[in-house]
């Protein structure tokens, strides 16, 4: 039986509240009434999997900092940024926060947060354009901080946060919201580190809606056996004029949200980052969102795309 593993840096704080942190092990206890609880067994699909087809309600846009609420609360930022509210719960996918990361530089999306706590910070892989340091020290409010297997230390010695590694099969559960890990196809490792853990997508099921962050991955398996998510964040291309291997292109995303029916795809991913002798209106840096559109109209039609350039604005989606 798989474990997860919690993590902390024996130079940081200890947190004030019912978090706690322990130093590596297999298995660990956790009390009752501390959020999150944690297990690795794993759960059936609660008959979510069949697909009812694409919801007629039309989605709702918001300023930043707007009292709304909604089965699926959204913001895009950028790149593989996501902030997500489900059943009264924040979730944070690979925050960038910054406008420069070595060679490249933020074309458009936003490194601001709305205010207020995150329940969970996850982490998709170690590649320095998702798990960016300088942006985790940001993150004061962030409750849990999910890494990928193997990256706990790197991690817990930059933030305040509980540190959990996770790997595929693995699962949480964040109030009423059940985080089940997702194998993803990429590379783990990171650059100039002899760090490596698994490349990991999350899929979020609250009680009303599910969600699906895949990370970066090309087409897998996996995408046919998920049940149905309400909302996919698929991305559809990457920082440069081309695209290597374990990422999804627009055809490829196209189908993905064919094989995961998906009642609504959010693609992301694209048009934020740039190699900084890039021109902002380089036609590889948009080309992408067109491209996808297109594609998805042709091999899954049911699904509602919400193709939108990346920053603040929310998308309040329905479920079903």
């Amino acid at each position: 039986m798989r474990h997860l593993r919690r993590v902390t840096s024996p130079t940081a704080p200890t947190p004030v509240g019912d978090a706690v942190r322990v130093q590596f092990a297999d298995a660990f206890a956790h009390a009752a009434d501390t959020p999150p609880s944690l297990s690795s067994r794993p759960r059936r699909s609660d008959g979510r999997s069949r697909r009812t087809g694409a919801s007629d309600r039309a989605p709702t846009a918001t300023g930043r900092g707007a009292v709304v609420t909604a089965p699926i609360d959204v913001a895009w930022l950028g790149h593989a940024t996501v902030d997500l509210r489900l059943a009264g719960r924040r979730f944070l996918t690979d925050p960038v926060l910054r406008d420069r990361l070595a060679h490249l530089r933020r074309l458009d999306g936003t490194g601001n947060l709305d205010p207020g706590p995150i329940d969970a910070v996850l982490y998709s892989h170690l590649h320095h354009d998702h798990l960016d340091v300088p942006s985790l020290r940001r993150l004061g409010a962030a409750e849990l901080v999910v890494v990928p297997r193997g990256a706990g230390r790197l991690v817990a010695r930059h933030t305040r946060a509980d540190v959990v590694e996770v790997r595929p099969d693995d699962e949480l559960t964040i109030g009423d919201v059940h985080v089940r890990v997702i194998p993803a196809d990429h590379t783990g490792g990171r650059t100039f580190r002899r760090v490596a853990g698994p490349p990991l997508g999350y899929l979020f099921e609250a009680p009303d809606a599910t969600v699906y962050f895949p990370g970066d991955t090309d087409l897998h398996p996996v995408m046919g056996e998920l049940p149905a998510p309400d909302l996919a964040l698929l991305p559809i291309w990457g920082w440069g004029p081309q695209l290597g291997p374990g990422h999804l292109d627009p055809h490829r995303a196209a189908e993905a949200a064919r094989l995961l029916r998906a009642r609504a795809v959010l693609p992301v991913h694209w048009g934020t980052f740039a190699p900084v002798t890039t021109r902002r209106q380089a036609a590889w840096v948009h080309a992408p969102a067109d491209a996808f559109a297109g594609a998805a109209a042709e091999v899954a039609p049911d699904t509602r795309l919400h193709v939108v350039r990346p920053g603040p604005a929310r998308l309040l989606l329905p479920a079903g």
